[in-house]
């Protein structure tokens, strides 16, 4: 036996036009459903839903374009396909049946061949538009899908790019990011006809820190000392960076020489109050020595701002520690 391929509801009120549809349907080899007036119609379409729906017009109680406008009003049910059956074949009637969307409209009396014919196609084209619908609906799950990936790569990509870029112990900017963001500045600063300034800061007696307190108490006060410096900054732009063991530099850009010693100062308040005890210090606490250098860039590269914030770093040192030393370049 050929399975059935599809089930329709027939809704006419004349028992002979039943019949003949529904023994002409299950030549086609559909499922049919019957109901002889409106009421008992949508008390079946309640139970279970059809796929495609023949609806006489012309009956007593509610008529068909009454029933018609209930099942579109029925979120369950607005979708379905609809079939006017009718006598009525003046152009108005015939018109107004499919002005509201019904798919098709056969006037009676009807030929069994014709009906077959409009089923099978109406039904073939709602398979379709249902394929079609799991179809996109697969593929805007795919996209969403594909999209979520997206932004978790991206996502990943910018936390490696973060890491990549950032000193594991401290979790400022690593000495290679710091190389990049001051040729990075230094570029603009001179579009720009900018002064640039960079700060090192060293910590004093570290060695001496490690061997009496360990390694691990070292760890913990370069984390403290760097939480200090990224405090002071107060603009976007300026950046604080591990330069290297105990050593840490600031990038200041559109900050010129006065400014930058106003930066100085504030980290070595930062490191009073931070108050880190050192026993092997002078001052019985940690401290920073300080330089600083600032110029207007030329037609050359940073290195010489580098070399004179170190040579400021070493005239802080060389004259006793904790304090800052610093002087303008040409």
């Amino acid at each position: 036996m050929e399975a059935e391929s599809g089930t329709i509801l027939i809704v006419d009120d004349n028992p002979e036009n039943l019949q003949v549809l529904f023994h002409t349907l299950r030549q086609g080899h559909y499922r049919v459903i019957v109901a002889e007036d409106a009421h008992s119609a949508l008390e079946r379409l309640q139970r279970q839903a059809p796929d495609l729906l023949l609806l006489d017009i012309l009956m007593p109680d509610m008529d068909g374009f009454e029933l018609y406008r209930r099942i579109r009003a029925n979120p369950t049910t607005a979708g379905l396909p609809v079939i006017f059956l009718s006598a009525l074949a003046d152009r108005e009637s015939v018109l107004r049946g499919l002005s509201q969307n019904a798919v098709d409209y056969i006037t009676k009396p009807f030929h069994p061949e014709e009906v077959l014919m409009r089923v099978a196609k109406h039904l073939e084209l709602t398979r379709l538009q249902r394929e079609l619908k799991t179809r996109n609906q697969a593929l805007e799950r795919e996209v969403g899908e594909r999209r979520r990936v997206e932004i978790q790569l991206a996502e990943a990509l910018e936390r490696m790019e973060r890491l990549a870029q950032q000193d594991g112990l401290t979790g400022l900017a690593n000495r290679r990011y710091l190389d990049e963001y001051l040729q990075q500045e230094w570029g603009r600063a001179r579009r720009e006809k900018a002064s640039l300034a960079v700060i090192l800061a060293d910590v004093d007696h570290f060695k001496r820190y490690n061997d009496r307190l360990g390694h691990l108490a070292g760890d913990d006060a370069l984390r403290a000392v760097a939480h200090a410096l990224h405090g002071v900054l107060r603009r976007p732009a300026d950046l604080a960076a591990r330069y290297g063991g105990e050593e840490f530099a600031l990038v200041l850009p559109h900050t010129d020489l006065e400014g930058a010693l106003v930066v100085a100062r504030m980290i070595r308040e930062a490191m009073a109050a931070l108050a880190l005890p050192h026993p092997d210090s002078d001052w019985g606490h940690l401290s920073l020595s300080v330089g600083v250098a600032a110029r207007l860039p030329h037609n050359d590269d940073p290195a010489a701002l580098l070399r004179a914030a170190d040579a400021a770093l070493y005239r802080a040192k060389a004259s006793g520690r904790n304090r800052v030393d610093g002087a303008p370049l040409s």
